[in-house]
C-alpha cells in the first residue's frame, strides 16, 4: 500500500498493511478481524507448517515479542517466563520468521576493538497485528503508549526493507559502550548506509549516532522522522526527513 500522504501514514501505520483491517473504519470490528486472524494463523497455519505448540502458549509468546518489539532479544528471559527451553524459544521464533510475521534484525560486526550486542533486535512485521495485541485501537492511545518510539521504528524499518529490497542487506549497530544506530544498510556486505529513526519533531544529532557512524564508516547518513516538511541537513553527511522523502530520494 503506497504512502500518499501524511494522514494515510499515520492510518498506515496504526493499522497495519492488510488491506481488509486497513479499510475497516469501526475499531471493534477491526479488532474481531485481526483477533480472528491471529487465532488461525496460530491454530491452523503454523501446526501446517509442522509447528507443535499449544495455542496458549504460541498466543502468550507472540504477545512477549509485541511488548519487546524492537527491544534487543534475550531467549533466557522468554524461556523462563513461558516456562520452556531456550532451544524451544530458537525454534519458535524460526517458525515465526520463516511464516513472515516476525522480523530478526542482526547486529552488524565490524573489525573494531569494541564490545559488541550480538543478539538481534526482534519486530512483530505487521505494525496493525502489533497494536492489536498491545490493545492500541486509535492513533491518540498509540501517541501516549510507551510502545511508540520502537512501533515507528519498526514501521519505517518495514517499509524501507519492502521498497528497497533484495540488492541491499539489513542490520543494526550497538555496542556496549551505548554507540548505535536503528539501521545499516549494506550492499555486498559494505555499508552504505546509517539510518536513525526518531518519532521527533526536531531531532538532535546524538554523540551515540556521531560515534556509530565513525565506526560504520558511511557517508550517506539520515535520520528518519514522522513529518520533516522539506529535507534538511542536520549536519555534514547527515540528512533528516520523512519516510516519503527517503522512499523516493533512495539512490537518486
Amino acid at each position: 500500500m503506497e504512502i500518499s500522504s501524511v494522514s494515510n501514514m499515520q492510518n498506515h501505520w496504526l493499522r497495519g498493511g492488510f488491506p481488509e483491517p486497513f479499510f475497516i473504519e469501526d475499531d471493534n470490528i477491526r479488532d474481531e478481524w485481526f483477533n480472528s486472524f491471529i487465532m488461525t494463523y496460530i491454530e491452523r497455519d503454523l501446526s501446517v507448517l509442522g509447528l507443535r505448540a499449544s495455542s496458549p502458549t504460541m498466543y502468550r509468546f507472540i504477545s512477549m515479542l509485541a511488548h519487546g518489539h524492537g527491544q534487543v532479544l534475550n531467549k533466557s528471559t522468554l524461556a523462563k517466563s513461558l516456562e520452556i527451553s531456550v532451544p524451544m524459544v530458537s525454534q519458535y521464533l524460526n517458525f515465526l520468521e520463516n511464516a513472515f510475521l516476525i522480523r530478526s534484525l542482526r547486529p552488524f560486526f565490524i573489525n573494531l576493538r569494541k564490545r559488541l550486542v550480538k543478539s538481534p533486535k526482534i519486530y512483530l512485521r505487521d505494525s496493525g497485528i502489533l497494536h492489536h495485541l498491545l490493545r492500541i485501537n486509535d492513533f491518540n492511545s498509540l501517541l501516549g503508549h510507551p510502545i511508540l518510539g520502537h512501533s515507528w521504528e519498526g514501521y519505517v524499518i518495514e517499509q524501507i526493507i519492502s521498497v528497497l529490497g533484495n540488492r541491499y542487506e539489513y542490520f543494526y549497530y550497538r555496542t556496549q559502550d551505548g554507540a548505535e544506530c536503528d539501521l545499516v544498510i549494506t550492499e555486498k556486505f559494505t555499508p552504505v548506509s546509517c539510518v536513525e529513526i526518531k518519532f521527533t519533531d526536531s531531532p538532535k544529532k546524538t554523540k551515540s549516532l556521531t560515534i556509530a557512524i565513525k565506526d560504520v564508516g558511511t557517508d550517506k547518513n539520515y535520520v528518519i522522522v514522522p513529518d520533516a516538511g522539506e529535507s534538511y541537513e542536520l549536519d555534514e553527511n547527515l540528512v533528516v526527513c520523512g519516510l516519503e522523502d527517503f522512499l523516493e530520494s533512495w539512490g537518486k
